[in-house]
This record gives C-alpha cells, structure tokens and sequence, in this order.
C-alpha cells in the first residue's frame, strides 16, 4: 500500500452518537472516516438518536405500502411484532466505510414466535448500499425482505416496489425461503434461481443479492430500480450440501461446502435465545471488489455459513422479463409461467462511500425480529491488551505494555498478520480511570488518591509510582494505533485500538516488584 501523510481533513459525515472513548480524537488528528468503533446497544427504549433514519419502502403508490413498524426497545431495535404481513426497517445515516477499510459488523438477533403453527416468517436482510445516497426508499416485504424489487403486471401494479436504493450487497437470512427464488406470476416477478423448488430444504439459507441493475425505460415495467439485485449465492444452515452459487455464465451450480453445523436461523419461542451475528467484507487487492464472510454463534459454536465469497466488480446473470417494449411486464395475461431471461452484465464495483442498514419483514407468517448489541469495527484495527503488575506501597513499579499488543501494516487484508513492531509508540494515550475520558496530557496522569502514571514512548515502559498512603488496586485504560510513518489508513483515528488496561495492585508489606504480567494475550 502506498503511504500517505496523515494530514488533518474535513470529516466526512457528523456522527450523532457519542461513545466515551471517541473522545480520544480530541488529542490528535480527526479521523476522515467517521467515529469508530460504531457501538450501540439498541435497547434505550426510546428513538431518540438521529444517527439512525427508518426509510419508507418504494412503493410506486405510495398508499399501499406497508407501513414501517421498526422501534426502539428495551429489549432491542425491534423491526417487526410477532404478526403476519409486517415490515420495518432502519439504516445507519452516522456510519460509513469505504472499499479500502473493509468492515466487521458483530449483532445479536432474535427471530421466534410465540405462535408454534405460525411461525416462520420471511426473514431480515443486512443491507450495504450507496452512501452518496441521501435518501433512501428499501425494496418490498414478504419475500424480498426489504432489500428485493417486486415486479408485477396489469392486475398487480399496487404490488410493484423498486428495490433498495443504492443496494450494493443484501445479506438476508432467509427463513422461509422465497428470497433467492427466481418467480413469474401477476403479483410477483423477479430474478433468482430457477426451479429450486418449495420444499423445506429452500428453508433456513442465508443468501446474498447483489447490486441494484441498470434500468432498461424501453421495457415496460424495467426501469429504475425493477432490474438487477441478483442472487449471487445461497447457503442452507440444515443442510451444508442445499446451496447454489451464481457461475461466470450467469447460471447457477451447486457446490460443496466444509460447513458442517447444522442449526436453525430462528430462535425458537424463548424471547432470551438472543444469537449472534457476524458480517466482514475485505477488500480484494487490486479494487477487485469484496471478500463477504458471513458467521452466526448459536449457543456455544460458531458458524461460518458463507465464507470469502468473492463479490467481484462484474457480474453475469439472467433477468427475468419479457424483453418486448409492447408486452413487458405490463400485460393482462398472469397465466405466462415464465419471462424472457436476458443476460446482464452487470457493473458492480463498491460504491466509494458505503452505509449500512437492516429490513425484516413477515408474510403469510409470524415472526417477532429484534436486533441489539450492535457492533461495527475497521478489520485490521490496532488491538490493545490487557497487563498487570504488584508491587508494595510507595515503590514505583514499570511494565512493558505494549509488548501483547499488535498493530497492521500493508493493504487491508484477511490475510494480515498483526505485530507489535507495526505499533507507532507515540500514539500512546492514557484514559482516565473515572472519566473514561483521555488524558489531557496522553503520556501522564495523576490520579488523585492513588498515584501518578508516566508512559515514555522512547523506552515503551509505563511506570506507576502509588502514593505511600495507597494500598488496593490502581487500574487505568490506555489505547494505541499502528501507521508507522504516517502509513493510511492505519494512522486514522478510526483505526484506534479500544481501551486496554492496565492493572497494579498494591500491597501494605513486603517488597514485591512483579511487573508486565501480561493478560489474554494473543496475536489475530
């Protein structure tokens, strides 16, 4: 990667969300990318933040469309009630991230019904689109999930919805199956794969869409928004040998998997059984588009569903239309069992600013969708962990800190190693104990009661000298970052570490010095 001088630069959008220790910025550069990490619970209760926007869906008449029922909870950001043909969404007007910087989106969910016989609605889609965008309109309910256009012809045209505006990637998990499904009938019509089927086995898949397409106005019924969004592959969570992946000649073709768990995408009845998302995307090196690695945590064991997919900038796939401007989809006939599949090639390089969002939607099911614990990192971040040392009241003791910490040079990568030479030892910077807030001084602090913290980036040593009065525990947090030599993007703030600490206990007897002892060190 080509270095570049870490100049001072307009922020690139204003976040509304103040996590305490995005107060670091204040002792160096802003970052150009935003505040991160993006870290929020979801559970206030109340809509009070404007970081967070709930788009209406594209409808082309607007009366018909489903309201959006997305609300904040004390239990989480529910986006639809355990009913049948709901709808809600919300996207992340505070966040963004570029192609370069990748990124690593971590949620709890819960999907569950407290009917037995009814449940098993739709799904939820994580979106990614264009973050140039200033509004947004998200695709159709029931089986679009939010993220999908719905085609339809003369007797359906109040069904019609453009999809998701911008959409660049929809990470949907498909609970009762329809998503992927390439369907022709007068209500409903749209790409996918063909033929899969309605058995159970379409059920339980996580599956990714791709770009919104190019409008076709020669076309009746093809124009903005209403072509593209292909399927690009599909994974089932019951059954790792139930999955299609789109080809280089726009067709689908199963392929083998070594994902062997087998759970399902829902919860159950329990409220509690919250489950564990993971979402990164990697760049491909040379702007080749993004790796997509999907992950779920169900009780004890991780997951990974789909993993590395590689998201290129152009992609092959078949629409599904009648391609004769007289008829297209704009004709009385609902007895058609099947369009005219053209072939596209489509164009779907990452926008350059992307933001992210969530839809669910129910159909002819039930289901309650409930997302909270919301976490969004930079992949390849500089981590910090934790230390210890003992000593006796009134010596001073020192310890290497950074020795179990790791740093990241080079293009952003899954591939990347961390190490504790890639750290630029004088982005040190203390946090204050009870404030949570840095240190004024990012070298030094004193803390009243206890004693006094000095950091020498020369040596890399952090001494604590404890008031002769001080016996317990004296802990402070501290945070690095990487970008020797000014390296982008690693001498972003964005690429800070979160805090570490550093813990010393002090005792009334003895002379003691144990210092560096360090804690859950590791090198990822």
């Amino acid at each position: 990667m080509k270095k570049a001088i870490c100049l001072s630069a307009k922020i690139l959008f204003v976040s509304f969300f103040l996590f305490p220790f995005h107060q670091l910025q204040a002792q160096s550069t802003p970052s150009i990318y935003g505040e991160f990490p993006y870290i929020r619970s979801l559970m206030s209760g109340t809509d009070d933040n404007q970081g967070i926007k709930k788009p209406e869906q594209g409808r082309v008449n607007v009366g018909d469309r489903t309201p959006n029922q997305a609300v904040m909870t004390t239990e989480g950001y529910r986006l639809t009630e355990d009913k049948s043909g709901k709808f809600g969404a919300i996207y992340l007007d505070d966040c963004q991230f570029s192609p370069i910087n990748g990124i690593r989106v971590e949620f709890e969910y819960v999907i569950h019904s407290a009917s037995s016989s009814n449940g098993g609605a739709d799904g939820f889609t994580f979106f990614v689109f264009d973050g140039s965008q200033t509004s947004i309109t998200t695709g159709s309910g029931g089986a679009s999930a939010g993220y999908m256009y719905t085609r339809a012809n003369n007797k359906g045209k109040k069904n019609r919805c453009q999809g998701l505006t911008g959409g660049y990637l929809g990470v949907t998990f498909d609970v009762y199956g329809n998503f992927k499904d390439r369907r022709w009938s007068a209500t409903d019509r749209k790409n996918g794969i063909k033929d899969y089927g309605n058995s159970q086995g379409k059920q339980n898949h996580i599956t990714l869409r791709g770009a919104k397409g190019v409008a076709h106005p020669s076309i009746n019924g093809m124009g903005d928004g209403y072509t593209g969004y292909p399927v690009l592959i599909t994974q089932s969570t019951t059954n790792k040998s139930d999955n299609r992946r789109l080809k280089a000649d726009g067709d689908y073709g199963s392929f083998s998997t070594s994902y062997n768990s087998s759970f399902q995408l829902r919860n159950g009845t329990g409220s509690g059984k919250y489950r564990k998302a993971i979402i990164e995307l990697y760049p491909i090196a040379g702007n080749n588009g993004m790796y997509v690695t999907v992950k779920v945590i169900h009780g004890d064991t991780e997951s990974t569903v789909i993993n590395d997919y590689a998201y290129k900038t152009e992609t092959a796939y078949f629409e599904n239309a009648i391609s004769n401007a007289s008829s297209g989809d704009y004709n009385a006939d609902d007895k058609i069992n099947e369009g005219g599949a053209f072939k596209e090639n489509l164009n779907t390089a990452p926008p350059a600013i992307m933001k992210m969002g969530f839809a669910a939607s129910t159909g002819g099911k039930y289901d309650k969708h409930v997302i909270k614990n919301l976490s969004i990192t930079f992949p390849c971040s500089a981590k910090a962990e934790n230390d210890a040392a003992e000593t006796t009241r009134g010596y001073a003791v020192s310890l290497l800190p950074l020795e179990n910490d790791i740093a990241y040079t080079g293009p952003v990568s899954r591939m990347s190693v961390g190490s504790k030479e890639y750290i630029d030892p004088s982005t040190f910077c203390f946090v204050h104990p009870l404030t949570g807030q840095p240190s004024a001084t990012p070298h030094q602090l004193n803390v009243a009661g206890q004693g006094n913290w000095v950091y020498d980036m020369h040596t890399k040593k952090v001494t604590f000298t404890p008031l002769y009065s001080f016996i317990g525990n004296a802990v402070v947090k501290y945070t690095i970052k990487g970008g020797l030599n000014n390296e982008m993007p690693y001498c972003d703030e964005a690429y800070r570490s979160q805090p570490a600490s550093i813990r010393v206990s002090v005792s009334s007897a003895g002379h003691k010095l144990i210092s560096n002892r360090m804690i859950s060190s590791k090198l990822r």
